[in-house]
């Protein structure tokens, strides 16, 4: 079976929603948190998120859960920076093929990963 990693994007600076969509609360959790716990449910591995836009914020809600994180300073530049960066990350690890997801995709469950 191949190694499959799974990078979630979420470095957007969610301009249209005015605040850091991806750290809004689902019952109770951040958004991305949620969405990194179902990653890592899965059998992808690894489980990638990239930052961009407040990488701090979400560095911080992704904190004691065992995902890598890629830096994407071009993030402005748009979702293909973003995945040029999650891609990069997920290769150098050795994996034969990547998973792209939206970190502010609550309801998509490792079942969906998988």
């Amino acid at each position: 079976m191949p190694d499959v990693a799974l990078v979630l994007l979420a470095a957007g600076g969610s301009s249209r929603m005015g605040s850091a969509k991806q750290l809004l609360a689902v019952d109770g959790e951040p958004m991305l948190r949620r969405a990194a716990r179902a990653a890592l449910a899965s059998r992808c591995r690894p489980v990638v998120v990239v930052v961009g836009a407040n990488a701090d914020a979400v560095r911080s809600t992704l904190q004691g859960l065992g995902v890598a994180i890629a830096t994407n300073p071009a993030w402005e530049r748009g979702m293909g920076t973003s995945i040029r960066a999650g891609v990069a990350e997920a290769l150098a690890t050795g994996a034969d093929a990547v998973l792209i997801a939206l970190g502010d995709q609550p309801l998509v469950d490792a079942a969906a990963f998988d």
